[in-house]
């Protein structure tokens, strides 16, 4: 399945959700969660009118950007498309779930489906002639029906559910979807006690993903092989992810649950939390953003070096006379990126970088390779900077830009800046970040192995999706990662902020070609 088809119907289905009417609180064995095999890599599902409720759909469906949208879901599938424009008379069950999968058990194409339970399998029979799709001939001893609406995508349904799937590979569309069609209760994701003990939470919109389909791709071995896990190793690790909607503001919520030697591994990649007190070390200002996290320097040489990849890392730094655990022992784990204003307009943020140091030989010795190989200079400040010097013959010439580099190194600290200004004023000992990031920075620093808070526009240019974007907080600890994400505009839904946006983003891009 192409991925701009994912996005596409993705976004289609978020939308679709939002007209439907209100939903009971039906356990998911009672819908078509029980149609989906328990070998898919990927559950999402949707909560139909929470959606509704938040996105004012009466509103946003009389725009020129959804109509657009419904004509080009025709192009790729109209079944999808006619629900769009009027799931009320559809036959899809309205007061139950509604659920996108994704299945790579094939040996050959990804496949994906979307699932849906029926109230009345005549009305959706009534759609599919309205849409004047192809209607297989079946013998009349077969349980379901079948239609083709596009050359990547079939429909089939029954009289309990429907189920669309996508796949490039044609001829396996019709035979994938039976499968599905024939899920036997023991082999249904309905039977996956942590996928129903997950979807008992609040959520507008739900992701589940689990390793094990892994382990029942053809070819597993040699891909367990790769990854440098069994097979056991492989099963029952998942992650669940929980997305909702506020006014002004948008929650994401992943919680990891990796077990044995996953779970081992990915522990030995971070420390608990910040200790180093970049709040205070940092050069005085206000930034537009903060990102600082703890690397476990040992963690990291044991797994990524010592199990993986120490014959490339070791063959590269021998070359300028280093080794892996030389450049490793340098560092002490913490390290921070953080955005300051700058007076020039055109830019959106002077970048600032920080890294603990425990011995600084080994960046001394990068940095006195670089000057070697005139890549690096020193200045008379004790800084050094970085020197870009394409050639009319590199073939990189034409990437050629007016950022510097500014590089500084004391006794503990290692010190990376886009402007030597930023350097001078810790040199000069004007230190101490201020305003609300910094505040709420150092509290978060310390409680978490990665800490991220500010506006985006701090960074580099995030494009014109991430104008109604007033701030973002993103957080992460041993047992997941958390997202918010403000806008702007605290008087609306953000879902609907968000499709206003999207939307207005289409109809900018196809007058950008008119």
């Amino acid at each position: 399945m192409k991925a701009k088809h994912i996005t596409r119907f993705f976004l289609a289905l978020l939308v679709v959700g939002t007209l439907w009417s209100c939903q009971k609180d039906t356990a998911p064995t009672e819908d078509s969660l029980s149609y989906i095999p328990d070998n898919v890599a990927m559950v999402s599902a949707f909560k139909p009118s929470q959606l509704m409720a938040k996105a004012d759909f009466d509103a946003i469906k009389q725009t020129a950007g959804y109509q657009e949208m419904i004509s080009e879901a025709k192009e790729a599938n109209p079944v999808l498309a006619k629900v769009m424009e009027n799931p009320s008379h559809s036959g899809v069950d309205l007061d139950k779930n509604i659920y996108l999968t994704m299945d790579k058990s094939s040996a050959t194409e990804q496949f994906g489906a979307i699932t849906m339970s029926l109230a009345d399998a005549t009305a959706f029979e009534t759609l599919l002639e309205d849409v004047e799709v192809e209607v297989k001939a079946l013998p009349a001893s077969q349980s379901y029906n079948i239609a083709f609406p596009g050359n990547s995508s079939a429909v089939v349904w029954d009289e309990n559910v429907a189920i669309i799937g996508f796949s490039d590979n044609q001829a396996e569309l019709e035979e994938k979807l039976a499968s599905y069609l024939d899920t036997k209760p023991e082999n249904s994701a309905a039977n996956n006690k942590h996928l129903l003990k997950a979807m008992n939470e609040n959520y507008d919109v739900f992701n589940w993903f689990s390793s094990d389909f892994i382990t029942k791709m053809p070819g597993s071995a040699e891909t367990t092989a790769l990854l440098n896990y069994s097979e056991e190793d492989l099963k029952n690790n998942y992650i669940q992810h929980y997305l909702t909607f506020e006014k002004g503001l948008i929650e994401s919520e992943a919680i990891i649950d990796f077990k044995g030697r996953i779970a081992n591994d990915l522990s030995m990649l971070f420390r608990d939390e910040v200790k180093t007190n970049f709040a205070d070390l940092a050069p005085k200002g206000t930034p537009l953003f903060l990102m600082a996290t703890a690397f476990d320097v040992n963690g990291i040489n044991q797994l990524l070096i010592e199990k993986y990849s120490k014959g490339i890392a070791e063959t590269e730094l021998k070359k300028m006379g280093l080794s892996s655990k030389e450049l490793l022992d340098a560092l002490q784990g913490d390290i921070m990126l953080a955005a300051y204003p700058t007076d020039d307009a055109e830019k959106d943020g002077a970048l600032f970088f920080m890294a603990k140091l425990e011995d600084k030989t080994a960046i001394q010795k990068l940095i006195d390779i670089g000057i070697e190989e005139k890549k690096i200079e020193q200045m008379d400040n004790g800084i050094h900077r970085a020197i870009n010097d394409y050639s009319k013959t590199d073939s990189l010439a034409h990437q050629k830009s007016d950022f510097s580099a500014y590089v500084w190194v004391n006794d503990d600290m290692l010190y990376l800046s886009g402007t030597a200004d930023l350097i001078e004023q810790v040199q000069n000992g004007e230190t101490g970040l201020q305003g609300s990031i910094a505040t709420e920075g150092s509290k978060l620093l310390k409680q978490h192995i990665f800490t991220a808070l500010g506006n985006p526009d701090g960074l580099e240019d995030f494009g014109e999706e991430m104008e109604s974007v007033q701030s973002i907080e993103a957080t992460a600890n041993r047992k997941g990662t958390k997202l918010k994400v403000w806008l702007n505009d605290d008087t609306e839904n953000s879902l609907k902020v968000i499709i206003e946006q999207l939307q207005a983003a289409e109809e900018e891009e196809k007058a950008s070609q008119i």
